[in-house]
């Protein structure tokens, strides 16, 4: 979907981007968000600050459109690299 309305929509200048989260430490989640911190490659939860950051590189950076971009410290990787 992403790409496909980052297509439609590009040729009146509007961009479309995806931010695709892993496990982020939130009021959502209780302490035993923890106990999953094996299934990020970093080794640990993200925390909100970190996503915010990436909505604001791609915010600033008007190039940027049709991307999906991960911030799940390579959770979506895979173990199996």
């Amino acid at each position: 979907m992403t790409l496909q309305l980052a297509a439609e929509f590009g040729k009146d200048n509007i961009r479309v981007n995806t931010v695709a989260p892993g496990l982020i430490r939130t009021p959502m989640h209780d302490e035993t968000i923890d106990n999953n911190v094996g299934l990020h490659l970093i080794n640990r939860i993200g925390e909100p600050e970190e996503v915010a950051q990436m909505i604001h590189a791609i915010a600033k950076n008007k190039l940027i459109s049709g991307a999906i971009i991960n911030v799940d410290g390579g959770m979506g990787a895979g173990h199996n690299l």
